[in-house]
């Protein structure tokens, strides 16, 4: 698992859904193929940037718990075609900016700013109000 995506931005969105990717992630990311998936916390609705790899490991340590995938369990068909299903292939651009969609900015309530956080291995793409309402909600000590 990588452990270099680190670190916090704020970036304005434009009309057409085009944000420029933070400079601390162009590095680490820009040669990559990129997913960028919706989260599964109803509380606090984000998006996900991954790099494919590090998205099909996640999917694996999704399975984990269950021994690892096994393609001949219709439950473990099902749960996977759900989770890729989710995901959708996003390109960076030569200005490096990345287009989120109608679909993925309502979903997570993104107007004309976002906040990347990285988290280890993806880049957490959220509404500063809900980031904001995420962090009065987490206590770390």
């Amino acid at each position: 698992m990588r452990m270099d995506l680190t670190g916090v931005s704020e970036n304005p969105v434009d009309e057409k859904g085009r944000v420029s990717l933070p400079t601390i992630f162009r590095k680490p990311l820009s040669d990559e193929n990129l997913v960028i998936v919706r989260s599964n916390d109803p509380e606090f609705p984000h998006l996900r940037l991954y790099a494919l790899d590090d998205y099909n490991a996640w999917i694996e340590r999704y399975f984990e718990s269950d021994g690892g995938y096994k393609d001949h369990l219709l439950e473990h068909q099902r749960k996977l075609a759900a989770l890729k299903r989710g995901a959708k292939p996003i390109k960076i651009d030569a200005s490096y900016r990345i287009r989120l969609e109608n679909d993925l900015r309502e979903y997570a309530g993104i107007t004309d700013k976002v906040r990347f956080n990285g988290v280890n291995d993806f880049v957490m793409v959220i509404a500063p109000e809900v980031d904001d309402k995420y962090d009065d909600f987490v206590t770390l000590y």
